[in-house]
């Protein structure tokens, strides 16, 4: 039986693969499979409350107001924002790295209150603070500038940036800085200049810029019922399956080589999605069936794909891919025995261990 829709496969089913998935099965005549290696949604922003009734993370997420997107796609999939997200009321604490001690900052969330309460932080040098405040004058001018073309900066980290605009290096070390990063882009590495400077743009207005939480795992409350939404519009879902490399010839790709992982059966407490194992675990294949691809592997693993093939990584579009250094896509868990403190909001900025 010949296809006649055009069938797209999505690697990846963190955020970005579970909405690309849901838009493309909501917007036209299409086939659409989601394969991921792991045995939950969400990716790196995916948690869930394990058989013992506590919460396993394998990463964190923070929805911030300007997420219109997403709430629309909550929206689509029964999940009603207004009583699944839970404001911050502008609570979270900062850990001090030079002294060991937390810093509560206050604000609804937008930058220039958290920058204010920033510079009165006693922790932080007078001549920093100057530094500190001509540096983000600059950024804001240019994130408001109604003509600027941010996107000029999209391959350029904020590092990058920051230091070519003359911010002392050790200052983006300090506590505020890292809760920038790691709270407003989830990444605990570099980010894009272009992602930063949009977000200052975005976050403007006090809706916008108002910081959400879920009360449980993700997983549960969020991204099972809009993997299940995706398999109610025709799509499927395929766990437990980690691309290992692309075939690629006469400048295209032309399938993914697929490994099935070994440890597939083990669910840390709790049943994965969906409730099934895969047959064959441990075998590979090389997946053909698709007309599209849509990767959200982040970058730093997908230019380990083909990683001896360097016609194709040198060809002109793979070489840009190479190139970017602004999209690390890393989570860090840590686990304790005891519980060192409970707090309103969230504590951003401990030093991680690896």
């Amino acid at each position: 039986m010949t296809r006649t829709r055009p069938r797209i496969l999505v690697i990846g089913a963190g955020p970005a693969g579970l909405a690309a998935a849901a838009r493309l099965l909501e917007a036209g005549d299409v086939e659409v499979e989601v394969m991921w290696m792991g045995h939950h949604l969400g990716g790196k922003a995916a948690s869930w409350v394990g058989e013992d009734g506590h919460l396993v993370e394998h990463g964190w997420h923070m929805i911030l107001g300007f997420y219109q997107n997403l709430k629309q796609l909550m929206n689509n999939a029964g999940i009603d924002p207004h009583t699944t997200l839970h404001s911050m009321e502008g609570l979270s604490h900062v850990y001090n790295t030079t002294t060991g001690g937390l810093s509560r900052v206050v604000g609804k969330g937008r930058p220039l209150e958290l920058m204010q309460h920033f510079l009165l932080w006693d922790a932080f040098p007078r001549t920093e603070r100057r530094n500190f405040m001509r540096f983000m004058r600059q950024a804001y001018v240019e994130a408001l500038t109604p003509m600027a073309d941010l996107k000029i900066h999209d391959d350029v980290c904020f590092r990058t940036y920051a230091f070519h605009k003359g911010l002392r290096p050790h200052v983006m070390e300090y506590g505020l800085f890292r809760f920038f990063r790691e709270a407003y882009f989830n990444y605990p590495e570099s980010v894009s200049a272009y992602h930063v400077l949009q977000t200052l743009k975005y976050m403007s207005s006090q809706t916008n810029s108002e910081q959400f939480v879920l009360a449980g795992g993700y997983s549960d409350v969020l991204w099972d019922p809009i993997g299940r939404y995706i398999k109610s519009l025709g799509g499927q879902l395929t766990p437990y399956q980690m691309v290992t490399d692309l075939e690629w010839k006469e400048r295209k790709i032309t399938g993914v080589r697929v490994a099935r992982p070994d440890d597939s059966h083990h669910y840390h407490g709790r049943q994965p999605w969906p409730n099934s194992v895969p047959e064959q675990k441990g075998s590979a294949y090389i997946k053909r069936d698709f007309d599209f691809l849509i990767s959200t592997i982040p970058q730093p693993n997908f230019v380990q794909l083909n990683e001896e093939n360097r016609v194709m990584w040198q060809s002109s579009y793979f070489d840009r891919i190479s190139r970017l250094r602004s999209a690390v896509t890393l989570s860090l868990t840590i686990m304790t025995k005891k519980v060192v403190g409970e707090f309103t909001g969230p504590v951003f900025g401990l030093p991680a261990p690896l």
